[in-house]
């Protein structure tokens, strides 16, 4: 039906968008707000883009000053740390992901996970209407 008409409904699930959309619109207050695919509006999350990494052999202390070093890192965050275990978001700049490889393999540290964070609708959703929210409530 979708491939000859358009199908217009009004959700809050936000999943449900994501796997029955070809386009979405957000609405805040009775105004259109953001408007594009579920792929072009999850690019805008604040956190799409960001690589999470996991590594073994390497404590957070000596891991920042590694990353501090590299050309396309904006940011750093260390999410978890145990058993010479750690866990970070990095928030690139540019092509960070072969570099960071590069230094991981010169420095022996021990990849056990990396993915590229995608964004998420919800994340989109409030970041664009949450503004609006936290102005009333600050009145």
């Amino acid at each position: 039906m979708g491939r000859n008409k358009a199908i217009i409904f009004s959700t809050h699930i936000l999943e449900e968008v994501e796997a029955a959309c070809t386009k979405a619109i957000i609405i805040d207050q009775g105004k259109i707000v953001a408007i594009g695919t579920p792929a072009e509006l999850k690019a805008r999350a604040p956190l799409a883009g960001t690589i999470v990494v996991g590594l073994r052999g390497v404590t957070w202390q000596t891991l920042q000053p590694e990353l501090a070093k590299l050309r396309f890192l904006a940011n750093s965050e260390l999410l978890a740390e145990s058993d010479s275990r750690v866990s970070a978001r990095l928030q690139p700049t540019g092509a960070l992901l072969p570099e960071f490889l590069e230094t991981a393999h010169q420095r022996r540290w021990q990849v056990e996970h990396l993915t590229v964070d995608e964004g998420r609708l919800d994340d989109v959703f409030r970041a664009i209407t949450m503004p609006d929210t936290k102005r009333e409530s600050s009145v």
